[in-house]
């Protein structure tokens, strides 16, 4: 029997970590629709960046999806829709959404690589026993022998991640056992021998992947580890060039501008690196999140990331601002836009009156 190697969400390759597992042949993964292969425009589904903009055309993305969901639930043969699905769903950091495709697509039929691909979700999410447990019951139902060996390094990962050296070995020993003449494993030699080195020392902790770093973001418990997480991961992109800093940076960002913490977003919004169109869209959406740290920070960017193109942004801001600390830096972003604006009085910004005349001097001194 062939190698079962699933269907979608392998993600990007990734060169981190034991010395780079060649991801795209681990997971086989399903070409993106041909619409998501154009050049792309911002998508507003991952919040305030577009975090995989070869992946998706904004222009098409929303018919795509609703085909492929029409599909999902129309075809005799949900599969094939529902990986496509995940994928598209997964470049817009909408992974839960993507789970629940999955998980509606294996109430009608219960496929190899809908399982594979649910198990890749899982991880991303860093919920990383269940993806554990997917990945055991497939080589239970098909056999060690029937699985991909990179499925094989997937679970060994997953399961020294979680602190079981043991049963992390027992598995990378079984690939080795019975995938010995793959060309997988001759290909990702380096890799293997580095997960073993690590378990053989196993008092020292798991060296987290980028993807498990990045997993760790969408889902960790705590807003102040998040927070923590966001600043290096983005430390982490500064140290690479070209299109892998700018996909990890970007991923970092979007994923954080969706968090539910606005102390998170907030950070995102401080660490955003974004130019042209795309920093009007970023400095819009920042300045009317819901919660005034964010609108705060945002003000604080304004004159950075956009220049004079900020100004009427955050006049329309500042006259629906009804936090004092935001008003103030909305007030003091345009004070380095435009010289010669009005005086804010010392720690007035919270009364409303004072808002109201401090808006309605600068809508005068603005006026064309």
């Amino acid at each position: 029997m062939a190698a079962l190697a699933g269907g979608a969400c392998a993600g990007l390759p990734e060169p981190d970590g034991y010395g780079g597992v060649r991801r795209e042949s681990m997971l086989q993964p399903t070409a993106a629709p041909a619409a998501a292969r154009a050049p792309a425009e911002r998508v507003p589904a991952a919040a305030l960046l577009q975090p995989d903009s070869d992946l998706v055309a904004a222009a098409d993305v929303g018919a795509t999806e609703r085909q492929l969901r029409h599909e999902l639930a129309h075809a005799a043969d949900p599969t094939a829709a529902a990986l496509e699905l995940a994928d598209l769903l997964c470049a817009l950091e909408r992974h839960r959404d993507a789970l629940d495709a999955i998980d509606a697509a294996l109430a009608r039929r219960d496929a190899p690589a809908l399982r594979v691909c649910r198990a890749g979700v899982l991880r991303d999410l860093a919920r990383r026993p269940e993806a554990v447990a997917e990945l055991q019951a497939l080589a239970r139902q098909h056999g060690a022998a029937s699985l991909h060996p990179g499925l094989l390094f997937e679970c060994a990962e997953l399961q020294w991640l979680l602190g079981d050296a043991a049963a992390a070995q027992a598995t990378l020993a079984e690939l080795q056992r019975v995938h010995a003449a793959d060309p997988w494993v001759e290909a990702n030699a380096t890799a293997l021998r580095g997960l073993a080195d690590e378990l053989a020392t196993a008092s020292a902790p798991p060296v987290a992947r980028v993807r498990d770093l990045l997993a760790s973001l969408r889902g960790g418990v705590s807003p102040a580890d998040r927070v923590r997480l966001l600043t290096e991961l983005c430390r982490l992109a500064d140290r690479e060039t070209g299109p892998r800093r700018e996909y990890l940076r970007s991923r970092a960002i979007a994923i954080a501008c969706a968090d539910e913490s606005p102390a998170v977003r907030a950070r995102a919004v401080q660490l955003a690196e974004v130019r042209g169109e795309d920093a009007a869209d970023f400095c819009r959406t920042a300045l009317a999140d819901d919660a005034a740290l964010v609108r705060q920070v945002a003000a604080e960017r304004c004159p950075a990331l956009a220049g004079d193109d900020a100004v009427p942004w955050l006049l329309a801001a500042l006259a629906a601002e009804t936090d004092g600390f935001a008003f103030a830096a909305m007030h003091a972003a345009l004070a380095v836009l435009v010289p010669g604006g009005p005086e804010l009085p010392s720690g007035l910004a919270g009364d409303a009156a004072t808002r109201s005349a401090v808006t309605a001097a600068w809508r005068q001194r603005c006026r064309p």
